[in-house]
């Protein structure tokens, strides 16, 4: 979880997490549909938890909040290094989370594409933030 996204996940433990799907699932894996489909689920639902840990930590007063008071969800280095990755400089060129909002129109209107793109079907797919 410790990566931003699953692009910048290393093969091995994609690998890794894409054998326990194999292990519980009958599939053919020499039709290629079929490990399209895995390892585009697996995609999909590795960006979207972190997009609701960053909802989480945005329902933070200040940074240090977010720090001390964690969540559940994730083990206490993990949300420490997420919550490193929000408050970075290189973060903050996309989102500011002391004016709530985006940085540029583009920023914006590439991450509601990119939660649009990931959200479940049938589920909501306003970003957690008040724009």
């Amino acid at each position: 979880m410790q990566h931003a996204g699953w692009s910048l996940v290393d093969k091995l433990n994609k690998e890794e997490l894409t054998d326990r799907v194999r292990a519980d699932f009958e599939l053919n894996w020499t039709k290629s549909n079929h490990r399209e489909t895995v390892v585009m689920a697996l995609a999909q639902k590795y960006n979207d938890f972190h997009y609701i840990l960053h909802c989480k930590y945005l329902e933070y007063e200040t940074h240090e909040a977010a720090i001390s008071g964690g969540t559940k969800m994730v083990n206490k280095a993990v949300w420490e290094c997420l919550c490193e990755r929000w408050a970075s400089e290189d973060f903050k060129v996309h989102w500011s989370t002391k004016k709530g909002k985006f940085i540029t129109e583009a920023a914006e209107h590439n991450y509601l594409s990119n939660v649009q793109t990931q959200a479940p079907k049938g589920e909501n797919t306003a970003p957690c933030m008040h724009l």
